[in-house]
């Protein structure tokens, strides 16, 4: 498709620069690389998904021009449809004809062959419109794939059935009543739960029930900190300036939600010691982490000279979280200056697993550096206004 080698090679990276590691018996194996595939929540799986479907859709729609697959026409001069595509899901039409099929089933063949995509004949089925049983049976054979009846489920709603029966809205009603339990079983991720509250804000949703029931965004945030034992009354700031899983990291981290080795050892995850891989001189929790750690104090003392404010003492990750509104500062510094605090928090806890997982030497001066660099990458990339320098 003529892509840019630049552009290829960042694939390449996303695909050969992974590591993973198996939980075998609640323990963590060794991690190993991985060679080819997309890891879970990559999002790079749904823009190649759509690039192989836009090559299939010009395959059709050729194979269509050139009179190798007939269509039907909707209507009277209107455009001819050959297939219907969402997600994975693909629905070809045409003619009932046996060289029609077989010509569809070479399309798919060529397709495989390219993309290496292949249609899984288990979860296939023809349909036919006032086709004989024994037809339908035999295109089924040609394609290698089951019959089916009108009607049929397709993306949740039936297909040839009364959609003005109230029956056949059951299965959509049945999906909107598990999502939605899963919502108050505290199944949301964090990126979903933080979509969830800023969408929603402090307004009300009508989440069509059938008792009618409306409830506040608000009100689910409420429960689902009181059942995880998070602390109500505090609203962490989100800090534009850095990118959301920066943000997510501080905000878990307050709320004690980052694998620490006492939390891992907690949930009967076999390690080697629970005390700091850094300093090695107390047990590895997230406020030593980030705090009491002789190796953070070196780091938060550098960076107070370097954003020029005075010494701190914190006690807890709240209060590294609020530190900018202690300082009298103007408002544009002090978002400055907590922007740059979120980003030591990432680079400490990076620090750390790569401490932990490829055994490296934690360096002061190094983590400054990244420290520093990110910092004023993201301010510069993120506020148009503003003007940064390394310096000031």
């Amino acid at each position: 498709m003529k892509f840019p080698e630049k552009w290829r090679k960042w694939v390449s990276g996303i695909l050969l620069g992974g590591r993973a590691s198996v939980l075998v018996n609640r323990s963590p194996t060794p991690e190993f690389n991985c060679y080819r595939g997309l890891r879970q929540g990559d999002p790079l799986p749904p823009f190649l998904f759509v690039l192989a479907m836009k090559s299939l859709t010009g395959v059709m729609k050729k194979a269509s021009q050139v009179g190798l697959f007939k269509g039907l026409r909707c209507g009277i001069g209107g455009p001819t449809m050959t297939h219907l595509l969402c997600a994975d899901d693909v629905i070809f039409v045409g003619e009932r004809n046996q060289e029609n099929v077989l010509n569809l089933r070479r399309i798919l063949r060529c397709f495989y062959l390219v993309s290496r995509l292949k249609i899984n004949v288990n979860k296939s089925w023809v349909y036919g419109i006032r086709v004989e049983e024994s037809e339908r049976m035999e295109m089924a054979s040609l394609l290698n794939s089951k019959t089916g009846t009108f009607p049929f489920k397709y993306l949740g709603l039936l297909v040839g059935g009364n959609m003005n029966l109230v029956a056949s809205w059951d299965p959509v009603v049945e999906t909107f009543r598990r999502r939605l339990s899963l919502w108050k079983a505290k199944k949301l991720s964090f990126g979903r739960r933080i979509t969830v509250i800023k969408s929603g804000g402090a307004g009300s949703v009508n989440l069509g029930l059938n008792q009618g029931n409306n409830f506040s965004v608000r009100s689910l945030k409420r429960g689902i900190d009181l059942v995880q034992g998070g602390d109500v009354d505090y609203t962490i700031e989100w800090n534009n300036y850095v990118p959301k899983k920066v943000g997510v990291l501080a905000w878990r981290a307050e709320m004690e939600r980052i694998p620490v080795l006492v939390e891992l050892a907690c949930r009967n995850v076999v390690v080697a010691s629970t005390w700091c891989p850094v300093c090695d001189e107390a047990e590895e929790m997230a406020e030593h982490i980030f705090i009491s750690c002789r190796f953070a104090q070196a780091v938060w003392h550098c960076i107070a000279n370097w954003c020029k404010v005075p010494p701190f003492f914190a006690f807890s990750i709240h209060d590294i979280l609020e530190l900018h509104k202690h300082y009298r500062l103007p408002k544009r510094k002090a978002k400055l200056f907590h922007a740059v605090c979120l980003t030591l928090v990432w680079c400490l806890w990076k620090m750390r697993n790569m401490v932990v997982f490829e055994r490296k030497e934690a360096s002061v001066n190094n983590i400054l550096c990244e420290i520093k660099a990110l910092s004023v990458l993201w301010i510069c990339n993120r506020s148009n206004k503003l003007d940064i320098t390394w310096e000031r």
